[in-house]
């Protein structure tokens, strides 16, 4: 049986013919035309340089592309946004995996990054349709939920997950389980919480729901938030300390 429909085929052929400029520009210039290769020539350690530039660009834009092509065959598929991130949080290359790092990472400035609290939302929003990740974390107590990205201040403590009038998440800390509904807290139960969660995001509902995954006792509810969205919203994470083996990784 086909993993696809005709359906799905159809606008993955759509989708790849939109990328198809992109690729065909990765390919349009040979190597050999760039001047200022040609001029490095006489200079090996220039010519080194700039290839490692190539490289490293050519690298950037095809993990774009492959990005673009996931997003096309699963409309859940998410992803980490590095221009979002904490400094000290540090983003896998396939931007899936969150660790902690004690040391500054050297992302450019930018107005999107949170700077007071060890936070990062997805690349991707959600406007509609029926939602499902498994996030698995570990070293840290966590928040964890969905937030009007372009509402939600990035410094101080307004940009806090919990604190904030638009967000929607679950927070553990001391083994104790709090709900935080646009900043209003619904205190759980305490628990030590195995290490992966399942979240639902139902737009025909208006329901955020979390539950845990155990591999002992399976799939357990743990809370749904009544979430009536008004506009697009992007997974949310906030790492609550700098534990050296602070992380968190999406599965969609």
């Amino acid at each position: 049986e086909s993993l696809l429909t005709e359906e799905d085929e159809r606008e993955f052929r759509d989708q790849f013919e939109s990328l198809q400029p992109s690729i065909m520009d990765l390919l349009a210039k040979p190597l050999g035309e760039d001047e200022e290769l040609v001029g490095a020539k006489v200079n090996p350690t220039q010519a080194c340089s700039k290839l490692d530039n190539m490289s490293s660009e050519l690298k950037d834009r095809l993990g774009a592309i492959q990005r673009s092509l996931r997003n096309t065959l699963n409309p859940s598929e998410v992803t980490f946004d590095p221009e979002t991130a904490h400094p000290n949080l540090l983003l896998s290359e396939d931007l899936k995996t969150v660790t902690y790092s004690a040391a500054k990472q050297p992302y450019p400035p930018c107005s999107q990054r949170f700077t007071s609290f060890f936070q990062v939302l997805s690349t991707q929003s959600f406007s509609e349709g029926e939602h499902c990740w498994e996030v698995e974390l570990e070293g840290s107590p966590w928040i964890i939920g969905m937030c009007y990205g372009r509402k939600l201040v990035r410094s101080g403590l307004p940009s806090a997950l919990e604190c904030s009038q638009s967000s929607w998440c679950l927070m553990w800390f001391n083994n104790l389980l709090t709900a935080f509904e646009r900043s209003h807290s619904v205190p759980l139960k305490r628990t030590t919480v195995s290490r992966r969660l399942e979240i639902k995001l139902s737009f025909k509902t208006h329901r955020l729901s979390f539950y845990n995954i155990s591999p002992t006792s399976g799939k357990t509810h743990i809370y749904t938030i009544k979430a009536n969205l008004s506009e697009p919203v992007h997974l949310a994470y906030r790492m609550m300390s700098g534990h050296p083996k602070a992380r968190l990784t999406l599965y969609s």
